[in-house]
């Protein structure tokens, strides 16, 4: 969280006098104690997570879908049923099963 807060003080904070932007870019940096990357490597790895992360929300969602289609076209379960055997709402079994899925 701290080093989220630096990101943007150091991305958003400007001054006119160039020394003082030089002072403090400075002394956000220097809040990181280990300095193990710098704010623009840092941006890149948050964004590549988040798209890692994006990716993978998708990916779970897909498969649950593809757990809702089976069922329902091999049980007779009702929706509540199939809802409570793939972990997902109701109201998605219900969209699935009128093929809006």
């Amino acid at each position: 969280m701290m080093m989220a807060i630096m990101v943007f003080l150091e991305s958003y904070v400007l001054f006119e006098d160039p020394e003082m932007n030089r002072i403090f870019i400075g002394r956000v940096q220097s809040q990181d104690k280990n300095n193990i990357m710098g704010t623009i490597e840092y941006v890149k790895m948050e964004a590549e997570e988040r798209g890692h992360t994006a990716g993978l929300i998708e990916g779970r969602t897909e498969a649950k879908i593809a757990v809702i289609k089976n069922l329902i076209n091999t049980t007779e379960f009702s929706d509540d049923r199939i809802a409570a055997i793939a972990s997902v709402s109701v109201a998605l079994v219900e969209e699935t099963r009128q093929g809006k899925k």
